[in-house]
């Protein structure tokens, strides 16, 4: 005989597999101020790079206003301004990371203990089956 509840979360699980748990599953493995610090380091890297960029840039934009100031300008004023921008630019990104990943984790983490559980019903479930199987062999 065929159990309904059985299927029913054998095919929950299947789909939940499919979908979210092939980006979830791998999450499971690591605690929270791992994830959280990884991804805060891959943040500093992203956002320094970007803060070169776009200096970059500006620097090639305005090379004819700084070519004619070049001799005038007030080098350490200058690169005080760039450092506490990009100080600046990395702690906002830094604390907006922190949160928004945060918040992900325990969303995944959620995710992973309702999974978690619907696999203990099933083998729960297994296990009932097994006993009863067992049982009715002895008392024949």
């Amino acid at each position: 005989m065929i159990n309904q509840e059985k299927v029913a979360l054998m095919t929950k699980l299947a789909s939940y597999e499919e979908k979210e748990g092939k980006k979830n599953i791998p999450l499971s493995k690591y605690y929270r101020e791992d994830y959280v610090g990884l991804k805060m380091v891959n943040t500093g890297i992203i956002v320094t790079l970007a803060y070169i960029l776009v200096l970059a840039i500006l620097v090639f934009v305005n090379i004819d206003k700084m070519m004619t100031e070049l001799a005038n300008m007030d080098y350490i004023q200058l690169g005080t301004n760039v450092l506490i921008g990009y100080v600046i630019v990395l702690v906002a990104y830094m604390v907006i990371s922190y949160v928004v990943y945060s918040v992900k984790f325990r969303r995944v983490r959620d995710s992973l203990n309702e999974y978690n559980g619907n696999l203990k019903k099933l083998y729960n479930i297994y296990k009932d089956e097994e006993f009863s199987e067992k049982r009715g062999i002895e008392n024949v």
